[in-house]
């Protein structure tokens, strides 16, 4: 059974992430400017199988995160129905965005597949994206 709930810093303490980082609390916890809000700890049969948030650029633009553990390659029908449903709700009704985008590490060979099947479209590199200065592909998708 999957469950959403609102994410609690213990969550982190029995967390295994999909990608081994050594600092992946720093990186969840650049993600979370405030823990309180946008955030979603994903559960199956118990057992986190995702952290899910949202960065808000301006009003009705956002840019979501995803933090994998190592559970969704068992899991990954009900990953990736979860992830698509999280996008559809949060921009069509929960938040009323008009422009959703996520970035995508071109080390995570799956990522372009996975954002193309979300329904997103790819826009491109950015490079030097993030505090290690790694590159990430950007996928967006547009409402209304």
């Amino acid at each position: 059974m999957t469950k959403v709930e609102e994410f609690e810093i213990s969550h982190m303490d029995n967390f295994v992430p999909l990608f081994k980082e050594k600092n992946w609390k720093a990186i969840l916890a650049s993600n979370i400017p405030d823990p309180t809000r946008e955030v979603l700890t994903i559960k199956q049969n118990g057992e986190i199988l995702f952290f899910a948030g949202l960065h808000f650029h301006r009003p009705g633009v956002a840019e979501g995160w995803i933090m994998a553990s190592e559970r969704v390659q068992e899991n990954k029908v009900i990953f990736f129905k979860q992830v698509y449903r999280l996008i559809h709700r949060v921009c069509n009704t929960a938040y009323g965005l008009h422009r959703f985008s996520i970035a995508v590490d071109l080390d995570y060979a799956e990522g372009d597949k996975w954002a193309r099947k979300l329904g997103l479209s790819y826009e491109g590199i950015a490079r030097g994206y993030t505090a290690d200065n790694r590159d990430h592909a950007i996928y967006a998708k547009r409402w209304h």
